[in-house]
C-alpha cells in the first residue's frame, strides 16, 4: 500500500519515467523468488485511503504480509476531504472513527469543478495550518493530525491481527530529509514503538550512504537508485524479522 512513491510516479521533466520493474515492488519480487509482491500504490493518497484500499481490493490477495509505505506528507493528506479531486474523510470522536463525504462526488457530475478548486485548496490550507506544517513544536500525540493518523493505523493493525496477517510499516521521508526530521516521522515513529510494529525508517537508510550517492535518491519523488536502497532496506526486515510464512 502506498501513494506515488510505491505507484512509481517520477518528475518526467527530469528524466525519462522510470520502468515498472525499477519500481522498489518489482525489485523485492525479485528478490523474493516464489512471491507475488502486489503493487497498490496511487497517486496521492493520504494513510486513510491505503487503510480502505486495503479494505477493498488488497484483502482480495489473501495476502501473507502487507506493507504500509507511508510518505511524511500522507498523514497531512488524511486530514483532507479534498486533494486534487474529493475523497472520503475520516473523523474521530469519543465512539471511534467515523468515515464521511461518501458516496464520493462523481467529478462528471459536478460541473465546472474548476472554477471551485481556489476556494477548496484554500479551505484544506487553513485546515492544515491548524493541524501540521506550523505545529512542529507541539509534543507529539497532541494534535488532530497525530491522533487521527494513530486511530487509522490502529484500526489497519488491528484488521490485519484478527487475519494472522503481520504488518510492516515504511516511512517515507522528504526529498530533504538530511536537513531536518519532518514531524510526521516522529508520529509514525512513536506509533510503531507503541504498537511493536516492525518499520523501516529510510532515513536511516539514506543517511548512511557514501555523498555521491546521497544525491541520486530523489528528484521528487525517487530515482531508480532510490527505490534500489529502499527494495534493500525493505528485503532486509521482511527477512531479519521473518515476516514472511516459512519456506516463502
Amino acid at each position: 500500500m502506498g501513494d506515488s512513491f510505491t505507484f512509481g510516479s517520477f518528475d518526467t521533466s527530469v528524466m525519462p519515467a522510470i520502468p515498472d520493474d525499477a519500481v522498489y515492488t518489482s525489485i523485492l519480487e525479485r528478490r523474493m523468488p516464489g512471491t507475488a509482491v502486489i503493487n497498490l500504490g496511487v497517486d496521492g493518497y493520504g494513510v486513510d485511503q491505503q487503510a480502505l484500499y486495503l479494505r477493498e481490493e488488497g484483502f482480495k490477495y489473501d495476502p501473507d504480509l502487507v506493507v504500509m509505505a507511508v510518505f511524511a506528507d500522507n498523514l497531512h493528506r488524511s486530514t483532507l476531504s479534498f486533494r486534487d479531486y474529493f475523497k472520503p474523510r475520516y473523523e474521530l470522536s469519543s465512539n471511534g472513527l467515523s468515515l464521511t463525504g461518501l458516496p464520493v462526488p462523481d467529478p462528471t457530475t459536478l460541473g465546472p469543478v474548476e472554477a471551485r478548486l481556489p476556494a477548496l485548496y484554500l479551505l484544506n490550507l487553513l485546515r492544515s495550518s491548524t493541524n501540521t506544517f506550523t505545529k512542529e513544536n507541539f509534543p507529539i500525540g497532541s494534535l488532530e493530525i497525530d491522533r487521527l493518523n494513530h486511530a487509522i493505523l490502529d484500526d489497519v493493525l488491528s484488521l490485519l491481527r484478527n487475519r494472522g496477517t503481520p504488518l510492516l510499516l515504511v516511512v517515507i521521508p522528504e526529498w530533504d530529509y538530511y536537513r531536518r526530521v519532518d514531524r510526521s516521522e516522529r508520529i509514525l515513529e512513536k506509533w510503531a514503538a507503541e504498537t511493536g510494529t516492525p518499520a523501516v525508517f529510510l532515513r536511516a537508510t539514506f543517511a548512511g550512504l557514501p555523498p555521491e550517492k546521497k544525491v541520486k535518491l530523489y528528484t521528487h519523488h525517487w530515482t531508480p537508485l532510490g527505490h534500489e536502497v529502499a527494495a534493500e532496506a525493505i528485503h532486509q526486515v521482511i527477512v531479519q524479522r521473518g515476516l514472511l510464512p516459512k519456506g516463502r
